[in-house]
């Protein structure tokens, strides 16, 4: 069924590639465009964030996918920024998603949402406190968002990955957000979720993909410009008036014939953590990383 929907949204995306432009807000029952995608661990739902590259619309959109019916639900969209880039979710203890946090480049930001579930009726997306305009989904807006239109660079000049690091010895988890420049900006989590901007720190020119070791918590950095793997750990007391400690090394030296002058992009760990996937542009290839 996971199989059959994904195929369902390839196909979507085919058929609405080309459509005109025009002036109106984003629509909620469709996939266009779509940016990134996180599935909850339970493998129930996948939230969808669809950018507006050809600006037909007034903005993006994020959505919620039932991969058991396989259809969209599109009582759960709202709008975003255009130019979204990745997604990450936060799970409760029944396997789904309760929080959301994604990044855009349209508004240098950094934005928040909760996720409920409305019974039959599936996710529900909640990113503002404000009602939605005539003809427009809710838009993601006031405290969920930390945007450079609010006067704010915290999430970074124009970022693109976005990663969660759990707490280590007791302290709080952490968002971490990466700027093409070569910071990733740090973010620390309370209680309920809300990112506060804590420091950025450079890890290497061309900062592109983050993945965290699903066992050791660190967080691992691909950049477009060499063919190495940073690495970060970040240690946290939680209080106020203490700094973190983070520190950031070059971890992995990939050297492979197929390479050429194109550097690592996307990737992911495998379930355990023992494998690391690499994924690049030119020429198209994969590299497995084993013993991380």
């Amino acid at each position: 069924m996971i199989f059959r929907s994904l195929l369902l949204v390839s196909f979507a995306l085919t058929a609405l590639a080309c459509e005109p432009v025009g002036p109106e807000g984003p629509r909620g029952d469709v996939l266009r465009y779509p940016a990134a995608v996180a599935v909850d661990p339970a493998g129930r739902y996948a939230y969808v964030l669809n950018t507006n590259f050809d600006s037909r619309y007034s903005g993006g959109s994020l959505v919620a996918v039932d991969l058991e019916q396989g259809h969209i639900v599109s009582s759960s969209a709202v709008e975003t920024y255009s130019y979204g880039s990745r997604i990450v979710g936060h799970a409760d203890a029944q396997g789904g998603f309760d929080r959301l946090y994604f990044t855009t480049r349209e508004g240098n930001a950094l934005n928040r949402a909760t996720v409920t579930l409305n019974g039959a009726a599936g996710p529900r997306i909640t990113c503002t406190d404000a009602g939605a305009d005539s003809g427009h989904l809710p838009r993601c807006g006031g405290e969920y968002v930390i945007s450079s239109e609010d006067g704010s660079s915290s999430a970074g000049s124009d970022p693109f990955a976005i990663g969660m690091v759990p707490g280590k010895n007791g302290g709080p988890d952490h968002l971490l957000t990466t700027a093409f420049g070569g910071t990733t900006n740090l973010f620390r989590l309370d209680g309920s979720g809300v990112p506060t901007f804590l420091q950025a720190e450079y890890v290497g020119s061309g900062l592109y993909d983050v993945a965290v070791h699903p066992v050791l918590g660190s967080a691992f950095f691909s950049t477009k410009f060499r063919n190495v793997i940073a690495a970060m750990d970040i240690f946290d007391s939680g209080e106020d008036d203490e700094a973190p400690f983070v520190t950031v090394d070059d971890a992995i030296v990939i050297s492979s014939p197929i390479l050429g002058t194109e550097y690592g992009r996307a990737m992911a760990f495998g379930e355990g953590g023992d494998l690391l996937y690499l994924a690049y542009r030119g020429p198209p290839a994969g590299v497995v990383i084993t013993d991380t």
